[in-house]
């Protein structure tokens, strides 16, 4: 979860049961979809950063209401295989979309906008619509209260700047590529896709971790070692399978810490 939707997700809990779950979806859907058109549509770099407001808080909903969702609309016995399938969705999503925008983008930039991202969004409302799932009342939840527990708020600022460092690194990571050794659109897609195999890697790697492995002790090896993968890829760039294999070793192990952070904090704060 990177810092957009951690901000998202603490506004939506400071909310409650104001929004179902459903009408979160159907906003963040319908914001991708806007977002995505205004996008396609920009002649400026105004244009451009304004449609990506949209698009951005669309997708920070989706994935703050998808794992609530995956909590709420599904069996006790089956909340934990869904809401990992909930958590692999966004790998998931670049692992497929990526290599498709690659394709398109070297016909033109704004293809990217139209191929993915809004036939994805009028999908996802259609289905919504189409959904009436049952809903408990949700209330609000005191973040001020979760912070005053012991340990919760050095937690809160350290997964802030572990994933404020992996989502700058997502966002420039296209521009290592083409910048660094001139690959095409759809070279980096795919290069993209690869590293979003490797985290997928690194969520099935994680489960087996929690079973096997003290957390406390995991964790920490783990955020160093995310660390050191992240800072290589950007300064050891003798040839573009280094970078990639880099990358890809540090999307691993962001992909295996991430559920180990929240599941070592949950078990103290519990």
């Amino acid at each position: 979860m990177t810092p957009r939707d951690l901000l998202v997700a603490v506004l939506l809990t400071r909310l409650g049961g104001a929004f179902s779950l459903r009408t979160i979806l159907l906003a963040g859907a319908g914001l991708v979809a806007a977002g995505s058109v205004v996008s396609a549509c920009g002649h400026t770099f105004f244009a451009l950063a304004v449609g990506q407001l949209p698009l951005w808080i669309g997708v920070a909903l989706l994935v703050a209401g998808g794992i609530g969702a995956a909590g709420a609309w599904t069996a006790p016995d089956d909340r934990g295989r869904v809401a990992a399938r909930a958590l692999a969705g966004a790998p998931a999503a670049w692992v497929v979309g990526m290599p498709l925008i690659g394709v398109v983008a070297d016909a033109s930039w704004r293809l990217a906008f139209v191929a993915v991202p809004l036939p994805a969004a009028l999908v996802t409302m259609a289905l919504l619509a189409a959904a009436r799932p049952a809903e408990q009342r949700r209330r609000s939840a005191s973040l001020p209260a979760l912070l005053r527990k012991h340990g919760a708020g050095s937690w809160v600022f350290g997964e802030f700047l572990v994933m404020s460092a992996w989502a700058g690194t997502l966002v420039f990571s296209g521009a290592l590529f083409i910048q660094t050794y001139g690959t095409s659109p759809r070279v980096t897609g795919l290069a993209l896709a690869s590293v979003a195999v490797a985290y997928l890697g690194g969520n099935t790697l994680a489960s087996r971790i929690r079973e096997r492995c003290q957390l406390t002790r995991v964790l920490p090896r783990a955020n160093v070692g995310a660390a050191v993968a992240i800072a290589a890829t950007w300064i050891v760039t003798p040839n573009l399978f280094v970078t990639l294999a880099l990358f890809a070793s540090a999307s691993l192990i962001v992909g295996a810490r991430t559920p180990q952070g929240g599941a070592a904090r949950t078990a103290r704060l519990l």
